[in-house]
């Protein structure tokens, strides 16, 4: 199975090739399967493209930093004792199962 990735300048220009390409038969004759003839109906090739988006990806970042920051300072609250900070995740979701039983 090939694919390939793509960059383009503007959302645009990427939605036209998506447009273009996408299940479109006379794009399709290179990639005929081994063991078709050539007369039979080969596949048709399926585009697909996804929008990183700048401002949601620094947002992400900054909720991830946010967090790091204020476990930092619980650490830190609590002496840099990992264990006088509360359990760990592993720890908390075995409590849980257990008060769930």
């Amino acid at each position: 199975r090939g694919y390939g990735f793509v960059e383009f300048s503007s959302h645009a220009a990427a939605l036209a090739a998506l447009r273009h390409a996408n299940n479109n038969p006379s794009l399709s004759s290179y990639c005929l399967p081994k063991g078709r003839k050539p007369g039979a109906c080969p596949p048709r090739p399926i585009v697909a493209f996804a929008v990183e988006n700048v401002q949601k990806a620094q947002l992400k970042q900054k909720k991830k930093d946010d967090a790091r920051a204020k476990n930092a300072e619980r650490l830190a609250a609590a002496g840099g004792d990992a264990d006088a900070a509360g359990p760990d995740r592993k720890a908390r979701r075995t409590a849980r199962r257990i008060e769930n039983r």
